[in-house]
């Protein structure tokens, strides 16, 4: 049967048609699945970029607030130091001006010592 269907054109014409179109057939479910497939993977390439983008946002935001508290807490910190520091100049201040009056006072004592002793 075989040898008599490739023998008469019309079937073999008509075999050819059919392969044709199956062949078609199948290449257009081929590419439909192809574009599909393309389709999920470009969905999924975008959910992708887009949760990267809001944590690369995050991250930033978050890099922010960072900086700002760290330059709140130099500040704050910076505030204490000045503050020690001037508090020490005004001990050391103080200090210098009880010990000058302290041997101011000395001398004075000395001084009258002195001047008792000689009467």
């Amino acid at each position: 049967e075989r040898q008599w269907r490739l023998a008469c054109d019309p079937l073999r014409e008509q075999d050819s048609k059919l392969i044709v179109k199956a062949t078609n057939a199948a290449r257009a479910y081929q590419i439909g699945e192809k574009m599909r497939q393309l389709e999920v993977e470009e969905h999924e390439s975008r959910a992708f970029d887009e949760m990267w983008e809001r944590d690369r946002q995050a991250k930033l935001g978050r890099e922010e607030a960072d900086a700002t508290a760290r330059k709140a807490m130099d500040a704050a910190q910076k505030s204490v130091l000045d503050r020690q520091v001037h508090e020490m100049h005004a001990y050391r201040a103080t200090e210098k001006a009880l010990m000058s009056e302290e041997s101011a006072m000395l001398r004075e004592q000395c001084d009258l010592e002195r001047d008792e002793a000689k009467r």
